[in-house]
């Protein structure tokens, strides 16, 4: 009883969270990410850490346009 209370206690708080992603019209965004890429088959590299960033803007509500850059250490 005790995980169902919490389960619908954490959808509740977290409910107006999706009302404020609206994509509004002249904006701009930025993010980071990160992670690890592992290659496959015969490609003479190893597996390694990447990172990288995108900025994008939102010409209307519909048409943006998102640029994005990675690093792989090689």
């Amino acid at each position: 009883m005790y995980r169902a209370a919490l389960m619908v206690a954490v959808f509740v708080l977290l409910l107006p969270l999706s009302a404020r992603s609206e994509i509004k019209a002249g904006s701009f965004e930025v993010g980071a990410f990160g992670g690890y890429n592992f290659f496959l088959g015969d490609q003479n590299l190893k597996a390694a850490p990447v990172v990288g960033g995108r900025i994008g803007y939102n010409f209307t509500r519909y048409f943006g346009l998102e640029a994005v850059g990675q690093y792989i250490a090689c």
